[in-house]
């Protein structure tokens, strides 16, 4: 069957208001679950031109009862590094597992056909080779365990039910409006030309632009009826590049120099300095491909903060 409606969380967070401008761009009917408290800057020209409920506020399950629903698409994420307390240990468990546990009976329950969930590929063993969806999983922090946890939970509950579920390892991902990481970071400090201590620089990471992850998701909607009850797929930019690399590429982008000091800081513990994942799967099964190479992407994100320098 196709997928005309579609149930989306985590809609006001980075990846998902990209998502939600695309789905809104290819006709899909949308109906967002939220949080009250959610920052809306991301998609308040977009909520006129959705279905909108806040989840502390609202049972979802009234969503479901009163809206034909073809397929809920998950994001809404509770991402600590290293957590501190117990507090922050129950809400990555509340949010990252419970959550969707809950929305995912629900549509077992009301007959949705269609779960798409989103995982990142720090839940794999970290290698010195590209990652493929066989490898094993050992994630890296307690976040990336409670998200593995609740993709055993869904594949589980494909086994015994009518859902089809299919989940999306993501690579580090980048590009405007983007949370405070890397990226803008490097942006700020160019822009506003502020010395930067860093560590060597030497990691090697797949850096995948926002607009090529969003590919990703349409390209399963429109492949979920041929695909097995539950499928996973990484999704990454085949190239690694370093942060060196990312530097030097910014610099040619903004014909700036970054005042940075490389080795002044030390590498954390557990430094992780190569991860990169191979997407041959996701090729050849959804024919899904990046398009942006880093220069390209990087030259889109520059300009954007460039012209907003207030979501710096």
């Amino acid at each position: 069957m196709s997928i005309k409606t579609i149930l989306l969380t985590g809609s006001t967070g980075f990846i998902g208001s990209h998502l939600l401008k695309k789905l809104l761009e290819e006709k899909y009917k949308v109906i967002i679950l939220k949080k009250s408290t959610s920052p809306l800057w991301r998609i308040e020209k977009l909520l006129p031109k959705t279905k909108h409920y806040n989840i502390d506020e609202t049972d979802p399950e009234t969503i479901f009862k009163n809206k034909k629903i073809d397929c809920l698409i998950h994001l809404a994420t509770k991402y600590i590094k290293k957590h501190q307390t117990k507090e922050e240990v129950q809400e990555m468990i509340d949010i990252n597992i419970n959550l969707p546990s809950v929305l995912s009976h629900l549509c077992i329950q009301y007959k949705v056909p269609y779960f798409l969930n989103t995982g990142t590929f720090f839940e794999y063993q970290i290698q010195k080779k590209p990652l493929t969806e066989t490898d094993p999983q050992k994630p890296y922090n307690f976040y990336a365990a409670t998200k593995t946890a609740f993709a055993k939970i869904l594949e589980g509950q494909t086994q015994e039910s009518s859902l089809k579920a299919t989940t999306l390892y993501l690579s580090s991902t980048f590009g405007p409006k983007d949370n405070p990481k890397l990226f803008p970071f490097l942006i700020k400090s160019l822009l506003k030309n502020q010395e930067v201590l860093f560590s060597g620089g030497e990691q090697t990471w797949n850096f995948t632009y926002v607009k090529d992850i969003v590919s990703a998701y349409i390209k399963v909607l429109k492949n979920f009826p041929k695909l097995k009850d539950y499928e996973t797929f990484l999704i990454g930019q085949p190239q690694p590049h370093s942060i060196k690399e990312i530097v030097s590429t910014l610099e040619k982008i903004s014909k700036k120099k970054l005042n940075i000091t490389w080795g002044s800081k030390p590498y954390i513990e557990n430094e992780i300095f190569f991860a990169s994942c191979s997407s041959k799967k996701a090729q050849e099964k959804l024919n899904w491909k990046p398009s942006y190479n880093l220069k390209r992407g990087l030259k889109e994100t520059y300009n954007y903060y460039l012209k907003n320098q207030n979501r710096l």
